[in-house]
């Protein structure tokens, strides 16, 4: 289980070298924003290696620029990002894919706000599907529901999309308008303007759904704790830390750690959450190309809550640090992992 998590976190991490390295490479590669674009090769046509002709692709946008019925139609640009994208897309991998540079410019990192409209959304079956919107935010207001799926998204279609690129695509300047095209579960279609927003998400809540916990007969329960990680954020280890203590201090005889769709979100973040359960034991284990050793990340020596039970609930929409997470604390013998 530790190992299945461990590749996820090792994708993600791939996956934003994979982003800068294309994104600068396109920049520096041609100050003229006119030029066609260019593919770049050996001085035989051949690559590196010598299996791969990629003088081909600068010989097709050649022809087509010569010999393409209606020439003023062609947009190189994208013909060069389908380009890319067709070469990722074979790997089977989603957590490698290309953004192109302006997007990398005005994106934003997982800093406990961003300016966008508010829900999180999985990639699922080739489709693009909203896990929830959060509460009163742009996505809330304009009713969009758990279980729709994006169609497109400024009239581009979101099939066979990435988690990674529709929010990166989505999100946006606070002030600035997106277009959505939503099928709702009734298969009704509808066509939403969504104006961005600054989106300031709390990382950590104690408020089970319902407002309090209940055993089956409905008779509330005080003695377990609820704590519900949203996403692994900047802010999120000094709000757990702090839920975290409450728990402990106020005598509580376990935790209920909640990770249902949580997507993820910063590798430290979430070490540093399996901290405060551990006394000792590794929380993930790396593994570089080209090398047979692992690198093990351990536990410090000991968090606020090593002894207390817990119990972790995740879902199909936990992924990522949330695996990480969930498969430390269950192979380490701390939590009985649900979901």
């Amino acid at each position: 289980m530790l190992n299945a998590a461990r590749w996820t976190v090792l994708g993600l991490l791939a996956a934003s070298i994979l982003v800068l390295a294309f994104a600068i490479g396109y920049v520096l590669a041609d100050d003229d924003a006119s030029a066609s674009p260019t593919v770049n090769s050996s001085s035989d046509g051949q690559d590196l290696d010598g299996d791969v002709d990629f003088e081909t692709l600068n010989e097709i946008l050649s022809l087509l620029d010569d010999r393409y019925v209606d020439p003023d139609r062609i947009d190189e640009q994208a013909l060069y990002e389908a380009a890319i994208n067709g070469m990722l897309q074979t790997l089977s991998d989603s957590g490698t894919f290309y953004v192109d540079p302006v997007t990398v410019a005005t994106s934003t990192g997982p800093s406990g706000s961003f300016e966008g409209i508010g829900a999180t959304v999985a990639s699922e079956n080739g489709e693009i599907i909203i896990v929830a919107p959060i509460e009163n935010t742009p996505a809330e207001r304009a009713g969009i529901q758990p279980g729709d799926v994006i169609v497109s998204v400024n009239g581009e279609s979101t099939e066979g999309w990435t988690q990674e690129k529709a929010v990166i695509m989505i999100r946006g300047p606070k002030g600035s308008t997106v277009t959505l095209v939503v099928r709702h579960s009734d298969g009704e279609e509808e066509t939403l303007d969504i104006e961005r927003d600054e989106i300031e998400v709390q990382s950590v809540t104690t408020q089970p759904p319902g407002g309090a916990l209940e055993d089956g007969a409905g008779t509330p329960i005080d003695d377990v704790a609820y704590i519900y990680i949203r996403e692994f954020s900047q802010p999120t280890i000094d709000q757990f830390r702090e839920a975290l203590r409450d728990a402990v201090d106020s005598g509580k005889r376990g935790v209920i750690l909640e990770l249902r769709n949580n997507p993820g979100g910063l590798l430290r973040t979430t070490v540093e959450v399996a901290d405060e359960f551990l006394e000792e034991g590794i929380v993930l284990s790396e593994v570089e190309r080209g090398s047979e050793d692992p690198q093990h990340i351990r536990a410090g020596s000991g968090g606020i809550a090593t002894e207390i039970p817990v119990v972790v609930l995740i879902n199909r929409f936990s992924a990522s640090g949330s695996e990480v997470l969930s498969a430390a604390l269950s192979d380490n013998g701390r939590a009985t992992v649900v979901g």
